[in-house]
């Protein structure tokens, strides 16, 4: 007989500005620096033209960008 246990997450959803400053996202302070960075000063999201794959490397298998 097999056991399946299940794994509990406790996700949580929050909004915040875009302009947020990056040191306020922990773990994901390197993440959310390069997303702003790569939006520039004169918009709040970058262009997908304006990101590269590379740029996630350390990354990949942990996130994804989707449009809603």
């Amino acid at each position: 007989m097999t056991r399946h246990l299940a794994e509990t997450v406790d996700w949580r959803y929050a909004m915040c500005p875009l302009d947020t400053d990056a040191d306020r996202f922990g773990p994901f302070r390197d993440l959310v620096a390069l997303w702003q960075d790569r939006a520039g000063p004169d918009r709040l999201l970058p262009r997908r033209t304006d990101l590269d794959m590379e740029d996630f490397r350390g990354w990949l298998g942990r996130i994804f960008i989707a449009r809603i």
